[in-house]
């Protein structure tokens, strides 16, 4: 896909984000989490840090790491992603649910720090949580979001891209 659409084109980081989903389901999270971070450095090239899909990413990213039982990096990820939909007028839904999300995370946080979990190890994340980050990258994907006028700015932006990287591999390979 990235021979054909180069490494910085949404469909890229759609497609690092299913093989994320496909490790997560295969309960191999942080396999996952390094695509998670690669659509999300893809999303930021083309959109900028503070688009809507860089707030899907950091949530996605808090989700997965949540389910690694690291609810401060979940934290992290989260806040980034409220602050993102609440920047932007346009997500109040997502802002608030966020919010629902932060407090979850932060129980979580609270309840690992007291060492609550009789195992003495990590309280164990609801198995049925996959389906939630789903829900979530079922709003990333998508092409339809991407308007006309977006589509023909990420295409200029992604030939740019590619000629700037074959000038440097020019560069590279005739330097003396």
């Amino acid at each position: 896909l990235e021979l054909i659409c180069g490494p910085y084109h949404p469909d890229v980081a759609a497609a690092h984000i299913n093989i994320a989903m496909i490790y997560q389901d295969s309960k191999q999270v942080g396999r996952g989490l390094k695509h998670l971070r690669r659509a999300k450095e893809v999303f930021t090239t083309v959109f900028g840090d503070k688009h809507f899909q860089i707030g899907l990413c950091d949530h996605t990213i808090a989700v997965a790491h949540s389910l690694m039982g690291n609810f401060r990096e979940a934290i992290k990820f989260e806040k980034s992603a409220k602050s993102i939909y609440s920047d932007n007028g346009r997500y109040e839904k997502q802002a608030q649910e966020s919010k629902l999300w932060l407090s979850w995370f932060t129980k979580q946080a609270v309840e690992v720090e007291k060492g609550l979990s009789k195992k003495g190890g990590l309280i164990p994340v609801h198995p049925n949580l996959s389906p939630f980050v789903w829900v979530s990258l079922q709003k990333i994907v998508p092409s339809r979001i991407v308007s006309p006028a977006e589509t023909i700015q990420l295409y200029r932006r992604s030939v740019a891209m590619r000629q700037q990287q074959q000038q440097q591999q020019h560069h590279l390979c005739h330097e003396p």
